[in-house]
């Protein structure tokens, strides 16, 4: 867990700058000290040989693992469909649908995982 780091990417951090943080502490209370890491993916990231990030956005996912060999990626909807009963809101009845980022193509756990949580 040394070299784990969250990726908030940068719509969230504009959109909901707090819900960076708040996904923060939650994968810190269920893994352990995980570091933020702030920098745009269209920068170097300057991360530790054998870095993994943990990507909320699916551009940020496909920038650093196609643009940074040294580091890898997984999606933050993985990490969370790994989490045993976590507790989400209950949305019952509410109609969902879902449009897969042509950016995770190659990933279809991610697919899988977002489905996972929606189910």
């Amino acid at each position: 867990m040394s070299k784990c780091y969250f990726n908030p990417g940068c719509a969230l951090c504009v959109y909901k700058p707090e819900s960076g943080q708040k996904i923060l502490n939650m994968l810190n209370e269920y893994f352990g000290p995980v570091q933020l890491h702030g920098i745009c993916c269209h920068h170097e990231p300057r991360l530790p040989y054998g870095a993994v990030v943990i990507n909320n956005c699916a551009g940020c996912d496909r920038r650093f693992r196609s643009l940074y060999e040294v580091i890898q990626t997984i999606s933050l909807w993985e990490v969370l469909d790994s989490i045993p009963n976590l507790p989400l809101p209950n949305h019952r009845g509410l109609t969902v649908s879902v449009h897969d980022s042509c950016s995770y193509r190659p990933k279809p756990q991610v697919h899988k995982a977002v489905r996972s949580i929606l189910h």
